[in-house]
C-alpha cells in the first residue's frame, strides 16, 4: 500500500470557515516567518514575483511573502472567513494584496499569470489532487514554479490511519466523549507549547492535526511526485520534510 486515505472529503468543506469564524486576524509576526521558515520555500521564488497563495487560510504565510518577501500575493481560499481575515490582516500593514473568495481545485485565476504558486496544508483536504495541480500549472506562467505541501507516509500517520480505523467501529458515545476528551488535551497543549520549544510545538500541533483533522490523503513520496509529473510538471522532486517523523513534505513542479 502506497498511499491511503484518512477521513471522508465531503468534511472538510465549511469546517475551516467554521474554525476561523470570529477569530482575530494573526498578527504574531515571529511566529508567521518561523513558521514559514520551516516550510522552505526559496526567497528567489518569492522576491517581487506574483505569487498565489493557494488555500490561503486565516492569511499568515500571505503575510510573510508579502512584506517579508516583497511578493506581489494573491491569496484565495474556498471558505469566506478566512478570505475576510486575511484582507484584514494584510490591511492593517497596508500591504497591496489581492484577495479572493476561490476554490483550489478548479481555480477561476486567469491563465499562465503568476510566478509561483505556494499551496500550504490544502491538497491532501481535497479529494482530488490531481484536480489542484492541473488547476496550479494552468494559472503559471512558462517556467512558473510550484511549491506544495503534502502528507507523506510516515509512522506517524500509519499509526494514525490504525486508529482512525478502529475510532469509527466504536459506538456513537464512546466517540464522542474520546474525542472531546483528547481534542481538549490537544488544545491545551497546542496553547502551553510557546513554553516548551519547537520540539513540545510539533509534537502539540501534530496531535492536534491528527485528532482535529477531518480527512488527509496520505502517499510516500514518489506516489506524489509522480502526481505532479502526471499534470505536466518537470524537475520534480520533494523540497524538504518536517513536523514529528517527516510527515509533511514540500514538494516541488516547474511549468516547462
Amino acid at each position: 500500500m502506497s498511499g491511503y486515505i484518512i477521513g471522508k472529503p465531503e468534511q472538510v468543506l465549511g469546517f475551516y470557515d467554521k474554525e476561523f469564524k470570529g477569530a482575530a486576524p494573526q498578527t504574531n509576526y515571529d511566529e508567521a516567518m518561523a513558521a514559514f521558515d520551516q516550510i522552505g520555500v526559496p526567497e528567489t521564488s518569492l522576491r517581487g514575483k506574483k505569487v498565489v497563495d493557494a488555500g490561503c487560510g486565516p492569511g499568515v504565510y500571505t503575510l510573510v511573502m508579502a512584506d517579508a518577501y516583497g511578493a506581489k500575493v494573491t491569496a484565495v481560499d474556498i471558505e469566506s472567513d478566512c478570505v475576510d481575515l486575511t484582507r484584514e490582516m494584510c490591511k492593517k500593514r497596508s500591504l497591496a494584496v489581492e484577495t479572493k473568495i476561490d476554490d483550489v481545485r478548479n481555480l477561476t485565476l486567469p491563465s499562465d499569470a503568476y510566478d509561483t504558486v505556494v499551496c500550504v496544508g490544502v491538497v491532501y483536504h481535497t479529494g482530488v489532487p490531481l484536480d489542484c495541480l492541473r488547476s496550479f500549472y494552468r494559472v503559471l506562467k512558462s517556467g512558473g514554479e510550484c511549491y506544495v505541501s503534502l502528507i507523506r507516509r510516515s509512522l506517524l500517520t500509519d499509526t494514525q490511519y490504525v486508529l482512525f480505523n478502529i475510532y469509527h467501529r466504536l459506538p456513537s458515545l464512546v466517540q464522542k466523549l474520546s474525542y472531546n476528551m483528547i481534542l481538549g488535551l490537544a488544545k491545551i497543549a497546542v496553547a502551553c507549547s510557546r513554553k516548551g520549544g519547537s520540539r513540545f510545538h510539533d509534537v502539540s500541533v501534530g496531535v492536534h492535526t491528527a485528532i482535529y483533522c477531518p480527512f488527509q490523503q496520505v502517499e510516500a513520496d514518489e506516489g506524489w511526485c509522480n502526481r505532479l509529473k502526471e499534470v505536466g510538471f518537470v524537475d520534480v522532486r520533494k523540497v524538504r520534510s518536517w513536523n514529528i517523523g517527516g510527515h509533511q513534505g514540500l514538494y516541488y513542479g516547474r511549468k516547462p
